[in-house]
C-alpha cells in the first residue's frame, strides 16, 4: 500500500534502529517496500555495507544519491518507488508500538482532497515535540515578537497531555514537520516534487505551502505516534551551524514567495523579537539554572547573530 523511503547521510546506526523497529510494528500487509537513499554517496559510506536486507520481512531497495540534500534525496526516493503513497523518514525516526502509520495512508486514502498527512512526533522519552509549524513570513515574525509562537505549543502540549487525538486540517500559513510525511505520488507529483533549489531546511515548508496553493489539504493526525531524535546529540558548533542554515533557508524561502522587500521586513521584525526573548530567557535562566533553559537562549542566541550576519 505504500514505500517507506529514508534519507541516510552516514547514520547507519540510526537506520539499523529505525528498521528493527519497523520490524517489529509495522504491518506487513501495508508496507510494500522500504527505500533507504544513500545521500552522499560515496562520500559518506555506503549504506550497503552496513544492511543486509535478508535480516528484514520486506523488501529493502537501495538507491546511491552522490548530492548531499535532502530535496535530491527524496525526489530520487519518490522516483524509485512504485507506490501510489510514500512515507518519507529522516534516519533518526523510530516506530511506536500500536502506533502503525497504516492508519495514516489509510486516512490519506480515505480522504480524495488530503495530500499529505503528518503524525505526532515524540522525543525518545515519549514527551511531546513540535510536528507543525508556520510558514516563514511576516505574520510568523510578529507572531514570535508576541510570543504567540511559545503560547500555541503550550496549547498543542496540553492537546497532546490530556490526549486529543482529533485530525486537524492545516491551514495554508502551516507545514508539516519534514521528518516523516505520509505523501499521496500523485500530489508530490502535481506540485514537482520537493525543490532541489533548498539544500537544507525550508523544503517541508516549501512544498507544504505549494501544495496548499495547488488546493491539497494537508493533515495533521495526532492519534499516530513516531519517536524522532530531533538533534539530540547536536554539539554547540553544530547548533550555531544549524542556526544559520536555518535562518538562511527562512529568507530564501520568502524571497521566493514573497519578495525582497518581505524577506527585509522578515529579518527586522524577528531579530526585534529575538532581541527580547534574549533579554526574558537571560532573566528566566538565573533563576531556574537548568540545562533546558541554557540550551533555549543558546538556540535564539545563534539565531539572532546568524539574522544579525544577513544585515549586514
Amino acid at each position: 500500500m505504500y514505500a517507506l523511503i529514508v534519507i541516510n547521510y552516514g547514520t547507519a546506526e540510526l537506520i539499523k534502529k529505525l528498521l528493527s523497529s519497523a520490524k517489529s510494528y509495522l504491518s506487513l500487509n501495508c508496507l510494500e517496500e522500504v527505500i533507504i537513499v544513500d545521500n552522499g554517496f560515496p562520500g559518506k559510506g555506503d549504506i550497503r555495507e552496513s544492511i543486509d536486507p535478508r535480516e528484514y520481512s520486506f523488501p529493502i531497495k537501495f538507491v546511491q544519491n552522490p548530492q548531499h540534500s535532502y530535496s535530491s534525496g527524496v525526489n530520487l526516493g519518490v522516483s524509485a518507488a512504485s507506490s501510489q503513497v510514500v512515507i518519507l523518514a529522516n534516519s533518526d525516526i523510530e516506530f511506536i508500538k500500536d502506533n502503525d502509520p497504516c492508519i495514516l495512508v489509510e486516512y490519506l486514502l480515505a480522504h480524495s482532497e488530503v495530500g499529505i498527512v503528518g503524525p505526532q512526533q515524540v522525543y525518545p522519552s515519549g514527551n511531546w515535540q513540535r510536528s507543525w509549524g508556520f510558514i516563514p513570513c511576516v505574520q510568523q515574525a510578529i507572531r514570535t515578537l508576541l510570543f504567540l509562537d511559545s503560547m500555541n505549543s503550550i496549547v498543542e502540549k496540553m492537546r497532546f497531555y490530556v490526549n486529543i487525538r482529533s485530525a486537524k486540517i492545516l491551514k495554508k500559513t502551516h507545514y508539516l514537520d519534514g521528518a516523516f510525511l505520509v505523501l499521496r505520488r500523485q500530489c508530490f507529483d502535481d506540485v514537482g516534487g520537493f525543490d532541489e533549489g533548498f539544500a537544507f531546511y525550508a523544503e517541508d515548508a516549501d512544498l507544504c505551502y505549494r501544495i496548499s496553493l495547488r488546493g491539497w489539504k494537508i493533515a495533521f493526525l495526532p492519534n499516530v505516534k513516531v519517536s524522532h531524535i530531533r538533534g539530540g546529540t547536536s554539539s554547540r558548533e553544530r547548533e550555531r551551524a544549524y542556526a544559520e542554515k536555518m535562518q538562511q533557508a527562512n529568507i530564501q524561502f520568502i524571497h521566493k514567495h514573497y519578495g525582497s522587500m518581505h524577506a527585509k521586513a522578515y529579518i527586522r521584525i524577528l531579530c526585534l523579537a529575538f532581541q527580547l526573548r534574549i533579554a526574558v530567557l537571560t532573566a528566566w535562566a538565573r533563576i531556574i539554572k537548568t540545562p533546558s533553559w541554557a540550551k533555549r537562549l543558546n538556540t535564539i542566541t545563534f539565531r539572532y547573530q546568524a539574522l544579525r550576519e544577513l544585515l549586514r
